[in-house]
């Protein structure tokens, strides 16, 4: 029986579950670890388990020093699931803190793009929320935005100066007629 099998056997998560992975390995080792090892499985194979137990890098002789070391593991255990539930948590008000600052990010947008439109504070909310309601898979808040400057004849100096390009060869109310246009 390999180690690796019989610690994988027991291991949910990551976590080993030493008292379960120490049952099968004193099943296993019972009749090796005895006084009587080289009467019951030969002396090669004595050899062999004392050798397996040094490899695992646990100090004992016997079976008792087996299940001090496999105790001493359980407590390491405990110490990690302990350390994964913190981390668990500190990810979650992360997460949190996230989702929260998303948020701002995009009132903070919307107020801005909406402020823009020099309507007054009290319109200004239900346009928020009229832009918000219409918003889809296909229209996105900006596009809301654009659609009422278009509807309600609103520019400002952003799309005059943009209009004006062509180097002042064009008369500004000729602009201001193909912005209304559009």
């Amino acid at each position: 029986m390999e180690l690796k099998d019989l610690l994988g056997k027991h291991t949910v998560d990551g976590v080993v579950d030493f008292t379960k992975a120490e049952t099968d390995f004193q099943a296993h080792i019972n009749g090796i670890v005895t006084k009587d090892v080289k009467k019951q499985v030969g002396k090669n194979k004595a050899e062999a388990m004392g050798n397996f137990i040094s490899e695992l890098g646990i100090e004992a002789n016997d079976l008792e020093g087996v299940k001090k070391w496999v105790g001493v593991m359980n407590n390491n255990t405990n110490d990690f699931k302990t350390t994964n539930v913190k981390l668990e948590n500190d990810l979650k008000k992360a997460l949190a803190s996230n989702t929260e600052l998303q948020t701002k990010y995009v009132n903070f947008k919307q107020d801005t793009l909406i402020s823009g439109l020099g309507v007054k504070p009290e319109e200004a909310e239900f346009l928020k929320y009229k832009f918000n309601k219409g918003v889809t898979d296909d229209v996105t808040f900006e596009n809301q935005i654009d659609t009422y400057k278009k509807e309600n004849r609103i520019t400002t100096g952003k799309e005059i100066n943009t209009n004006f390009e062509d180097h002042n060869t064009s008369s500004p109310l000729e602009s201001l007629k193909r912005l209304r246009e559009k």
